[in-house]
């Protein structure tokens, strides 16, 4: 299947599907304004791409103030084919399915699997995708891809995990190994230049270009932090493939809780909450901090306050447009909303007094499952050409 769509006849073709697939349905004459190519040639592609079976009329638009004939809008077919996105932790795994317009139709995440420093996790993930594949009755022939995320160092070319510190794994031909044991094409990256992907060619503002985007991927399990970088609008992963490592491991959420009960002269008031791996989980302290806790407050500020140092020296080095925080830290989203992206901008304004322009920083609108969508990234841009849309 995905042999055959890249097949499309020209980079023109490709640059409509894509079109199509951002603005889900949308007018010849609209695309023609956001291609620039001429509108016979876009009713020659148009009919080209129905004739292959990959758009089809999605309805009538609304006439014009003077009226007129009412546009036709088009949008693809989206069960033409679907794409698996996975992210491999620790401990657990995530997973997105994609329709072939990028609709989100099914995730799932697996917790307290025996991945880390198992080099033969590859025989979960065939177990898991074959349930899944039978869960949403999908034939093999239905499948366009399988992308694969991982923390560490990737030979994306030649599919090779090369050191993962979290994965305790080295050398691992992750990309033939799943080809072998599912019969699916496989791409593999790094999970943070997943999560920058994701953002690239999944926007959430069709009218706004953003050329330069950091990506931070956050996870407790993983305890470090980890960004994708989009220069130019393209992925940038440096001369080796090391690009976006930052170095600050994740506060120690359990040392902090010793210093707080030392601070405060009592003990914690949650409960030995733990998550697979036998940590605290941050998710419970901020909870119990909501709730008065005075020693679970004090871990949310310094972790806090940790997440906003390092998220300003990214920024202040890389000077981006857009700053996007994704990875199981989003399962308590408020704690950026209120109180790190406020830290973040202050000290932007204590450094910089002059009215230069705060970038805009957000959390992914895929929360904990930006990983995994943006995994997804890897195989739309073997279909579609990345094309320019207009501010």
């Amino acid at each position: 299947m995905l042999a055959n769509l890249k097949k499309i006849k020209t980079v023109n073709h490709r640059n409509v599907l894509n079109v199509i697939r951002i603005r889900k349905e949308v007018s010849g004459a609209e695309i023609a304004r956001i291609t620039k190519l001429q509108p016979s040639t876009i009713v020659y592609i148009l009919r080209d791409l129905k004739k292959h079976g990959l758009i089809e009329i999605s309805r009538l638009g609304s006439s014009t103030e003077v009226g007129g004939k009412p546009p036709t809008l088009w949008q693809l077919i989206s069960k033409k084919g679907y794409i698996i996105g996975l992210e491999i932790l620790p401990h657990g795994l995530r997973i997105s399915l994609v329709d072939f317009n990028s609709e989100i139709i099914f995730q799932q995440a697996y917790h307290q699997l025996p991945i880390k420093g198992n080099p033969h996790f590859i025989s979960l993930i065939k177990d898991i995708i074959g349930d899944i594949m039978r869960q949403m009755n999908l034939s093999d022939e239905k499948v366009l891809g399988i992308g694969v995320a991982l923390p560490g160092l990737i030979d994306g070319k030649n599919g090779i995990l090369t050191f993962s510190k979290p994965l305790a794994l080295k050398k691992i031909p992750v990309k033939s190994l799943l080809e072998e044991a599912l019969g699916h094409s496989i791409w593999i990256t790094n999970d943070a230049n997943a999560g920058a992907l994701g953002i690239k060619w999944y926007p959430q503002e069709t009218e706004i270009q953003y050329h330069h985007i950091i990506y931070l991927t956050i996870n407790e399990e993983v305890r470090g932090i980890g960004a994708g970088l989009i220069i130019d609008q393209q992925l940038y992963t440096g001369a080796t493939g090391t690009a976006g490592e930052i170095a600050a491991a994740f506060p120690p959420i359990e040392f902090l809780c010793q210093i707080g009960e030392k601070k405060f002269g009592k003990k914690l008031d949650i409960p030995f909450h733990l998550s697979g791996n036998g940590s605290l989980l941050l998710s419970k302290i901020a909870e119990y901090a909501r709730n008065g806790c005075p020693v679970s407050n004090y871990v949310v500020e310094k972790v806090c306050d940790f997440l906003a140092r390092e998220i300003f020296r990214v920024m202040i080095f890389i000077n981006p447009d857009l700053i996007v925080i994704g990875g199981d830290i989003m399962e308590i989203e408020f704690l950026f909303n209120d109180f790190v992206i406020p830290l973040v901008k202050k000290r932007m304004r204590n450094v910089f007094p002059t009215e230069i322009e705060i970038p805009k920083i957000c959390c992914s609108p895929f929360g904990s499952y930006s990983v995994s969508v943006g995994a997804t990234a890897l195989i739309l841009r073997e279909i579609f050409v990345e094309n320019s849309v207009p501010s």
